[in-house]
């Protein structure tokens, strides 16, 4: 499975497009969240309540899609599934700064 080389600011961005199963048949969960992305002085200032980013999760088809308004911010992707026997656990972690 391939994540996206680059988020869309603003736009929207197809993360996952259809279901993973791992070799050992678990299905991975997917994590994003959003932070803002602050240098300097500014990253002691709170700048109030905004929505940095939407993510919607379609259960029946698995497509995970996240919505981003415009605002520097770091977004993690999280993809886990638990050990099972015979297998070991699965954890991918992809870090994008979006300016």
């Amino acid at each position: 499975m391939e994540l996206p080389q680059t988020i869309d600011n603003p736009g929207t961005t197809t993360i996952i497009d259809e279901p993973i199963v791992t070799n050992g048949g678990q299905t991975v969960t997917v994590t994003v969240t959003c932070v803002p992305l602050v240098y300097g002085r500014g990253a002691a200032v709170p700048r109030g309540s905004y929505e940095l980013c939407t993510v919607r999760k379609y259960r029946k088809s698995g497509v995970v899609t996240v919505t981003t308004y415009g605002n520097p911010l770091q977004l993690t992707v999280t993809l886990k599934a638990p050990a099972i026997e015979g297998y070991t656990a699965y954890k991918r972690t992809k870090i994008y700064a979006v300016r």
